[in-house]
């Protein structure tokens, strides 16, 4: 019937969707079009469409950033290309994508690429992203693993752009996910120069930030030496490594009173000493830990209520307010208090 000669029935498919669709939902059905290969000019398609598709960048990236329409496209390209990997397909062959060039996937994570270990506390940033997604890190990793990142595809150029390169939460990482960028990285830069197959990481700064008191890699049914022996400083990379500690509390420049700093450095301390182990253990690993009484809520009828309203301040007054609930937070160590406080919560609210 000739619907599809000019690619008009694509674009006018992905504009009635968006009506009900989000931008990730529109970006889907972008790459299931591609993925059937029966567009003729898939950047005639894109470029009547991209705006739609990238509603959802647009909205993440300019609340803390001004952004150009040119990087907002970048930035969708390469969550198109990301599901088209996902689908064992490149996208370098259309004619969308070969027109780019590396200075035009040159947003600002090309010079800052930032990400972190795990996913609940990668939403704290903005943008952030976790390291397995930004880098294609394979869930099921060995010593052999490379990174899902093809030469030459928009990811493989914004890793040759990037300069720095600051991963959180380091120690929770399995060494092995490490090594994998690092091979990819050689891979991908020795197109550049053959010289970078001989650098770590290419030569880029990366910045491994973490606390090895906290948790350490999740290694299943393994034992002490399979945990420490997945750790990022148990690598043949760690060599490469200098260490920097953090020596001073930024939280207590926060506060000007001289008590508020005592207090809160009294509080540092406690936790540092519970987090080195400085007290009598059995031979387990356990002791009791003694909780000072100027931190535990006493002589109160509902002590519950009094922590509800010192973590939020006037809860049922704001709670149809945007953002009252995000400066705070009270941390549960299980699940039957988190269910025991949400109940209490919502008993407070008319």
């Amino acid at each position: 019937m000739g619907l599809l000669v000019d690619d008009k029935e694509f674009i006018d498919a992905i504009i009635e969707s968006s009506d009900l669709a989000s931008g990730i939902q529109l970006i889907r059905l972008f790459v299931t079009l591609l993925l059937m290969n029966t567009m003729s000019r898939p950047d005639e398609v894109w470029n009547k469409t991209w705006k739609l598709l990238s509603d959802d960048i647009l909205y993440q990236k300019k609340r803390s950033l001004k952004i150009e329409d040119a990087h907002i496209q970048n930035l969708c390209l390469l969550q198109v290309e990301d599901l088209l990997i996902s689908n064992e397909m490149s996208g370098m062959h259309c004619s969308l994508f070969q027109s780019l060039t590396s200075e035009q996937v040159e947003v600002y994570e090309n010079i800052l690429t930032a990400v972190l270990s795990e996913g609940i506390t990668s939403l704290l940033l903005p943008g952030g992203k976790t390291a397995h997604s930004t880098f294609c890190i394979p869930l099921l990793i060995n010593e052999e693993s490379t990174c899902n990142i093809p030469q030459g595809s928009l990811k493989a150029k914004l890793l040759i752009e990037t300069k720095l390169i600051i991963w959180d939460e380091a120690p929770m990482i399995n060494t092995l996910c490490f090594e994998a960028l690092d091979r990819t990285l050689r891979d991908i830069m020795r197109a550049e120069s053959e010289e970078n197959a001989l650098k770590p990481f290419c030569g880029k700064v990366i910045v491994l930030g973490g606390d090895f008191r906290q948790i350490l890699p999740v290694v299943k049914n393994g034992s002490r030496y399979d945990i420490v022996k997945a750790t990022v400083n148990y690598s043949n990379l760690w060599k490469h490594c200098k260490v920097l500690k953090l020596i001073e509390n930024m939280r207590l420049k926060r506060h000007t009173s001289i008590p508020s700093q005592t207090e809160i450095k009294e509080f540092v301390d406690w936790i540092l000493h519970i987090e080195d182990g400085d007290m009598e253990l059995n031979e387990l690993g356990q002791g009791s830990i003694e909780i000072p009484k100027e931190i535990l809520i006493l002589d109160v009828e509902q002590p519950l209520l009094q922590l509800v309203d010192f973590v939020y301040p006037s809860c049922i007054n704001n709670v149809t307010c945007d953002g009252s609930f995000d400066n705070g937070a009270i941390l549960c160590p299980t699940t039957k208090c988190v269910d025991q406080l949400n109940e209490f919560i919502l008993s407070l609210i008319p």
